[in-house]
């Protein structure tokens, strides 16, 4: 090879070289842009991971697995229906033996949500369960959201199985990592849902407590909607205690809020509010 062929040869691998760097940059700020939407707006997100879907089989491994974790997570988001587990399972072995433990986590929690929207509640917990032990808590860099929206899951899921003792365990977690995540209303949310746990236990004064909490904890945000509806499952203990006068109070606060009806003057559709007007007239004898 004489000195001009040399020459010619080098210049071209500079050319493919520079060409697969810049197809490279382009895949990686592709996927940035869908990653950092993807709790605001996943369905922004989706369109944008979608809108490459063509080019997925031409990235590399790496990319390809990253690509097919946050469009499977974006679709979850989105509450759109999977039908197989077969990529997030492949997903999962590559995160496994390569990925950070955020990745592992992430990838876990993904898969259990995909088993959970197929029906199989038995592996979605499996999942769920391997990826809150993925999570290094020891480090700052964890995701302690993710992490409490894994055990937030895990302690609905028992609740739905009337297992209300696993229920606040799990929960309690929840609250505890949403706290280190600073997600207020992931936090309300978790201990929010001790509700029904207690009420499953017959632990009334329980329920009065936190239906308490739970709706100063959203007054405070001026979430006044949300304060009023946190307040019915008190309300009903407190009229199955006989007790009018708080059942009065906590029924007068609701209605004070401007926010439980719509423009047109009708209640939002999530508060039973005119069940528990038509109980308490009736417990104080106004048929």
């Amino acid at each position: 090879m004489n000195k001009k062929q040399y020459q010619i040869l080098l210049l071209l691998s500079f050319v493919i070289l520079f060409i697969s760097c810049g197809g490279t940059r382009q895949q990686r700020n592709m996927l940035s842009r869908a990653e950092r939407l993807l709790n605001s707006h996943p369905d922004s997100s989706l369109k944008i991971l979608d809108s490459a879907r063509n080019e997925v089989p031409d990235f590399p491994r790496s990319f390809r697995m990253k690509y097919e974790l946050l469009h499977a997570a974006a679709q979850n988001k989105a509450y759109i229906n999977f039908t197989s587990d077969s990529v997030m399972k492949e997903v999962v072995d590559y995160y496994d033996s390569h990925g950070t433990a955020n990745e592992q986590l992430q990838a876990h929690y993904v898969l259990g949500c995909v088993y959970f929207k197929l029906n199989d509640s038995p592996r979605a917990m499996r999942c769920l369960h391997e990826a809150v032990e993925r999570a290094d808590t020891a480090s700052d860099k964890c995701d302690f959201n993710l992490l409490s929206r894994a055990y937030n899951v895990m302690g609905y899921s028992y609740g739905r199985q009337l297992d209300p003792r696993n229920s606040l365990r799990q929960l309690s977690f929840a609250y505890k990592y949403a706290l280190r995540s600073k997600d207020t209303l992931l936090a309300i949310n978790c201990y929010e849902q001790r509700v029904d746990a207690y009420f499953n236990l017959k632990m009334a004064d329980s329920v009065i407590s936190i239906c308490k909490r739970v709706s100063a904890m959203y007054r405070q945000i001026n979430m006044n909607k949300e304060s009023a509806v946190a307040l019915s499952p008190s309300l009903f203990e407190h009229l199955e205690q006989g007790n009018i006068v708080m059942a009065k109070s906590e029924l007068d606060y609701i209605e004070q809020q401007p926010e439980i009806f719509e423009k047109n003057g009708k209640l939002s559709e999530n508060l039973n509010l005119y069940y528990f007007k038509g109980a308490y007239y009736m417990s104080i004898g106004r048929m």
